[in-house]
């Protein structure tokens, strides 16, 4: 931006970018052309089925291995002759002698007549040794090109005392917590869809999935390594979340409301893990960086419907979703979407705000004001 007005970037982007790559019509899961994959579609014009089975499904069930949380690992654009170049001299510097860039078969077509793979890709099986090393060296990769983005922006700032550093805004499901962070105890709480309160310690480690919902190479977003970077000055962390969830059913046997399925999410294992516990791992990490911690306050149900009256969240429903997440974390500070998107049938968004704001900081005037993160 101008130098005059500019106060900074908010990045929330990942590693896998191949949808914005592709023109195939393949679309496993929605009609948003934004969210196509690269997987060509069959001769007949019909979706293929994978090897690891049809795409949909896989998105929707409960196995997390190819799901919504996990893309697949052909989504990172690496399959190139440049990458191919790069990989190889990077293994070579630590030892291993690798001809190849690895492919996972089961991402591809069942139909072994309509894969067609650069002389330099390779399908490799998952107990390779291989995959390993190449996991880091996606993350290595990352890491540097964003690293050379955001310090180019901060160069280019300079003077501009408006100018704050980058914001970071994501998803739990979206980043890395690695290392000895993973191995840390941290006590943290949730509430049960009835509404009582559990406090656990735990490791994230010591889920079962762990690889997949916490060290995700497909999203490449080592949180530690990011938190640390001196252009990287607050993290905005999600609290969204909304029915109908991946791989999560409801009871069939009851009716139930739209907030009685966002408090049944809630109360998730998965959802759990991620927005509560992975979230105050997440807050311990940027609080080590001395970096400030916020939330994101959800004012919309944001699926099925779009932003507008009809798509806002009710008072009650505002209230209980951040006594689910805002209230138990008490972040630096808190973020949202416009308020003209909040409708509620007797109060604004303002007021609402300042009531939950007040119950985390009693002690300070109404409202949420964004803090001064420094240069």
């Amino acid at each position: 931006g101008d130098k005059s007005t500019s106060v900074g970037p908010m990045w929330g982007y990942l590693a896998h970018s191949e949808a914005k790559l592709s023109k195939v019509p393949y679309r496993p899961f929605t009609s948003d052309p934004e969210l196509q994959d690269l997987t060509p579609v069959s001769s007949n014009g019909s979706v293929p089925w994978l090897q690891y089975g049809e795409p949909k499904e896989l998105y929707d069930d409960e196995y997390v291995w190819f799901s919504f949380f996990s893309g697949p690992k052909r989504q990172i654009p690496l399959f190139s002759a440049h990458a191919y170049r790069k990989w190889i001299r990077f293994a070579k510097q630590r030892g291993v002698d690798v001809g190849y860039l690895p492919a996972d078969r089961g991402e591809f077509n069942a139909d072994e007549t309509t894969i067609k793979l650069p002389h330099f890709v390779k399908f490799e099986a998952l107990t390779s040794r291989v995959w390993k090393l190449w996991k880091e060296w996606v993350y290595t990769e990352w890491h540097h090109y964003v690293d050379k983005v955001f310090t180019t922006i901060k160069n280019a700032q300079q003077g501009n005392t408006r100018y704050k550093g980058v914001l970071y805004f994501q998803l739990p499901s979206w980043y890395s917590i690695r290392g000895e962070w993973a191995k840390k105890e941290t006590t943290y709480s949730f509430y049960s869809y009835e509404g009582q309160l559990v406090t656990r310690t735990e490791r994230l480690i010591d889920n079962p999935e762990y690889d997949i919902l916490c060290d995700n190479v497909v999203l490449a977003q080592d949180l530690d390594y990011f938190m640390s970077r001196p252009w990287l000055s607050a993290f905005v962390h999600e609290t969204s979340r909304s029915q109908p969830f991946m791989g999560f059913h409801f009871p069939k046997h009851k009716n139930l409301t739209r907030l009685e399925k966002e408090k049944y999410v809630a109360a998730w294992n998965r959802t759990v893990y991620l927005f509560n516990f992975k979230a105050a791992v997440a807050q311990k990490i940027a609080h080590h960086y001395n970096k400030p911690f916020g939330l994101f306050a959800r004012p919309d149900w944001f699926y099925p419907v779009k932003p507008g009256p009809a798509g806002t969240v009710s008072v009650p429903a505002f209230k209980e979703m951040w006594k689910r997440t805002i209230s138990l974390l008490k972040p630096d500070f808190v973020a949202t979407i416009a308020d003209q998107w909040f409708v509620g049938p007797k109060q604004t968004l303002g007021a609402v705000w300042n009531e939950s704001w007040a119950s985390l900081h009693p002690k300070q005037e109404p409202g949420v004001k964004l803090p001064n993160f420094g240069q």
